[in-house]
């Protein structure tokens, strides 16, 4: 089992806010599945933190070839400084780091790829191999903002019960699912090209 992980962050408290942590996998039966965890202030977030390194861990350890996939270097960041802020999970996190748990595809795209984009975001690397997106919420920029509009206005406490929530966890699925699609397409292009594993 791999896993296709995104955070949402809100810039606009002191040290920030990772509100949003999401994952996409695939259960037994090959389903593409979506699983998020949400915190809205430093207890929530400190919980949402413990039960997504629970979660990961523990399947971690049941399959040692698991790999967590991201894109660009925030989500490893936000874990270390997470770790310090609440001083919890350091035995995993650094067990995740030891052993090369964090795949980043921004750097292997950067790296390995000259794309013809503008820029190596998500958003434009996203042009070799998948369709628009169809979510309201098209950038991290307006998922801060719709963010700060739910704070000022909130419109319900979860994302089943608030359209803003819901709005930006569809934008959290479409950035995991991109990133799991992301990195079947680089398996292809390395088949392709006979290159090992």
């Amino acid at each position: 089992m791999n896993i296709f992980f995104d955070i949402e962050s809100y810039p606009f408290v002191e040290g920030g806010l990772e509100y949003l942590w999401g994952i996409t996998y695939f259960d037994l039966e090959g389903k593409r599945q979506f699983l998020d965890f949400w915190a809205h202030d430093r207890e929530e977030e400190q919980k949402a933190f413990e039960n997504f390194i629970d979660w990961v861990f523990k399947r971690w350890l049941g399959d040692s070839s698991l790999h967590i996939y991201h894109y660009g270097h925030y989500e490893t960041s936000a874990l270390k400084r997470l770790m310090g802020r609440h001083g919890v999970c350091e035995f995993e996190v650094d067990t995740f780091l030891r052993n090369q748990v964090f795949v980043d595809l921004y750097s292997i795209v950067r790296h390995g790829l000259i794309i013809g984009e503008p820029k190596y975001s998500l958003k434009n690397v996203e042009h070799l191999y998948r369709k628009a997106r169809d979510s309201d919420v098209q950038t991290g920029g307006e998922s801060i903002a719709m963010y700060q509009e739910w704070r000022d206005n909130n419109d319900g406490s979860e994302w089943t019960d608030s359209i803003i929530l819901k709005q930006i966890r569809d934008y959290n699925i479409d950035d995991c699912n991109s990133t799991q699609e992301l990195t079947d397409w680089l398996r292809t292009r390395q088949s392709e090209n006979n290159i090992q594993y």
